[in-house]
């Protein structure tokens, strides 16, 4: 029997090896789930009725991006490859939260800005654990910065948040 001519067949056999540190892994899942949290800022901003929490989002959005490409040349200039996020699963969730703020009575920004809250502390968590391992001083310093800025995001989102349901 003669093999199928549209069919390539590879008889090499490659074998690699991709094992990683423990700070490496948590710093491309740091640079990764920074990608996407950045683009799902970037999903909900225009939907955000209160022009306070908008620019507020959008001035952490500006300095979080600046940050992030410091992460990340930081991780080039040491060898490593920062690994993206997936752009899919950012826009699939700004839908998400979108979709269920419109859908659901009274939820509106109050949802958006829950959602941005927990975004931002689940980015800070993984800051904190990249942060746990032995990382050089400025690196440290970097994720320092975006730690601290995403706990100020917070801040701003859940002082934002109160008073609209004061209102």
């Amino acid at each position: 029997m003669k093999p199928n001519p549209g069919w390539v067949q590879y008889t090499r056999k490659v074998t690699m090896s991709i094992t990683k540190d423990e700070t490496t892994t948590r710093l491309d899942v740091f640079t990764s789930l920074a990608a996407e949290t950045l683009e799902f800022y970037e999903r909900v901003h225009d939907y955000i009725e209160d022009e306070a929490a908008g620019s507020g989002l959008s001035t952490h959005l500006d300095t979080q991006r600046r940050l992030l490409d410091n992460v990340k040349a930081d991780q080039r200039a040491r060898g490593g490859l920062p690994q993206e996020g997936d752009p899919e699963r950012a826009q699939l969730h700004g839908l998400y939260v979108r979709l269920s703020a419109a859908v659901r009575s009274g939820g509106g920004d109050a949802l958006i800005l829950e959602a941005v809250v927990n975004a931002a502390t689940e980015l800070a968590e993984s800051a904190d654990a990249v942060l746990e391992c032995d990382i050089p001083p400025d690196q440290a310093e970097l994720l320092t910065a975006f730690k601290t800025d995403c706990n100020a995001l917070v801040d701003v989102m859940r002082g934002r948040a109160s008073r609209r349901s004061d209102r």
